[in-house]
């Protein structure tokens, strides 16, 4: 199973995703739903440094290649 999956999620300061949804699904729902967990393991991640908002939005393309 191959596809890319363009999830968005919202980073708090602290490092942790308050939110994580679809932009663009790969239309395979396994792929979907991982890419989503990908994320959510992820946590937590870099600080957002104190120059930056206190949120961020974060656009990702996540890409499942099988192997050549």
């Amino acid at each position: 199973m191959e596809g890319t999956v363009h999830v968005v999620f919202r980073l708090r300061r602290d490092g942790t995703v308050a939110d994580v949804w679809l932009k663009s699904p790969s239309g395979r729902a396994l792929l979907d739903r991982e890419a989503l967990e990908t994320i959510r393991r992820a946590e937590p991640m870099p600080v957002i440094p104190t120059e930056l908002p206190d949120q961020l939005n974060i656009l990702l393309p996540i890409a499942f290649d099988v192997p050549k």
